[in-house]
């Protein structure tokens, strides 16, 4: 049954022989480097939108003043490329947590929770949206950040390099493995 969808001629079953090891490791590979790749900069990148996090909410904590939390709002979140929001006299609703979150979402939670305070956490994927509610004595602050600051892009471009090289590799085998079935081939001819 499958000799019908198999390659009748040499090359074709050498080609076979080249071409389906090559895209198993691909895979392979691909499949590991991802997993291992994206969970470990997800990880590293989330604990540092944390910390900014951290950073302004004890900033905002420790000088009351309404002209220096006006200037933690302003210049320190805008340095670590964070949408501040305060809302005085407002408390959280907590909300439940999914049974199953995303990794990202297990991530941005477990590294929130030694800050010490109620907070929710607000995934949009549609937007790219990540937001944050931390509850502070005298109100909430509010954190938007894009989901791009959380997530690499590498990883595309290892992937399309590895595509990419995959594809010359196997034209230059194809070529010498031509050469090197020409003359099997007159030899078949010949006897």
């Amino acid at each position: 049954m499958i000799k019908k969808f198999l390659p009748q001629t040499l090359l074709g079953r050498s080609i076979m022989i080249l071409v389906f090891p090559l895209i198993i490791l691909q895979l392979i590979i691909t499949v590991i480097f991802y997993n291992r790749h994206w969970d470990t900069i997800t990880r590293h990148r989330t604990i540092d939108f944390v910390k900014d996090i951290t950073l302004v909410v004890e900033s905002f904590e420790k000088n009351k003043s309404i002209e220096n939390q006006k200037w933690t709002l302003n210049n320190v979140s805008e340095k670590l490329q964070l949408q501040t929001f305060y809302k005085k006299n407002v408390t959280l609703n907590l909300e439940q947590h999914e049974l199953k979150p995303t990794k990202l979402k297990k991530y941005l939670l477990e590294n929130l929770d030694p800050l010490n305070k109620k907070f929710n956490l607000d995934i949009n994927d549609k937007k790219k949206l990540i937001t944050v509610i931390v509850e502070l004595d005298e109100g909430v602050l509010e954190f938007r950040a894009n989901k791009k600051r959380i997530y690499s892009s590498t990883t595309y471009i290892f992937i399309l390099w590895m595509i990419s090289a995959s594809i010359i590799l196997f034209i230059v085998a194809l070529l010498f493995l031509k050469n090197q079935i020409k003359p099997i081939r007159k030899l078949a001819i010949a006897v």
